[in-house]
């Protein structure tokens, strides 16, 4: 679920909202999109605790949803966005303004966005939100979006094990060699005696 904020100015456009597809912006599955409307934040929980080391990405697909030119934005903070956009995004890229063409969105034509981030050990156990911003502010420029996607990529482990060489040391065998014993057995006559009776 998309959380809004309504940023640099009071009440975004009518519009703002998911919608469905239609002749403002024509989605490429014929689904729904999300209107950020022309100055809001719609934020999402990516997760409630980082790993650091992880790699977390996103994407996915802007386009203009009225007769002005727009700008959006698509970044992850470790906060969730202020009406003053005062959380700084978290990136391992620079976060410029995507500039999406009037009308776009009725043409069929979206752009890609893309965020990245790589959790460093200060994040470990922090939220991650991922942010889809229109920040232009003229009721004509609304921007589109669609077909969003969050992914991670775990903390790569390598192991180095290094074995010392080891040394075996034998002492010299010393063979002894026996003569052969011969043993002489002599065994006495057995004498059984048997007495009949008459």
């Amino acid at each position: 679920n998309w959380t809004q904020v309504d940023i640099l100015t009071a009440q975004d456009h009518v519009n703002t909202g998911i919608r469905a597809s239609g002749t403002a912006v024509q989605t490429v599955d014929g689904g729904r999109y999300l209107n950020a409307g022309s100055s809001s934040v719609f934020y999402q929980l990516v997760t409630n605790a980082m790993v650091a080391g992880t790699v977390y990405n996103a994407s996915g697909m802007c386009s203009g949803a009225s007769s002005s030119y727009a700008f959006a934005r698509f970044y992850f903070t470790g906060a969730t966005q202020t009406t003053g956009v005062t959380v700084s995004p978290k990136s391992d890229i620079n976060v410029t303004n995507i500039q999406v063409s009037a009308t776009s969105g009725a043409k069929k034509i979206w752009s890609l966005a893309t965020a990245v981030y790589t959790a460093t050990a200060a994040d470990a156990g922090k939220p991650l939100y991922l942010n889809l911003e229109s920040k232009r502010s003229i009721t004509t420029a609304l921007v589109a979006f669609d077909n969003i996607r969050a992914s991670r990529c775990a903390v790569v482990t390598t192991t180095t094990t290094t074995q010392k060489p080891t040394t075996t040391t034998k002492k010299p065998t010393t063979t002894t060699t026996k003569k052969p014993t011969t043993t002489t057995t002599t065994k006495k006559p057995t004498t059984t005696t048997t007495t009949l009776k008459p």
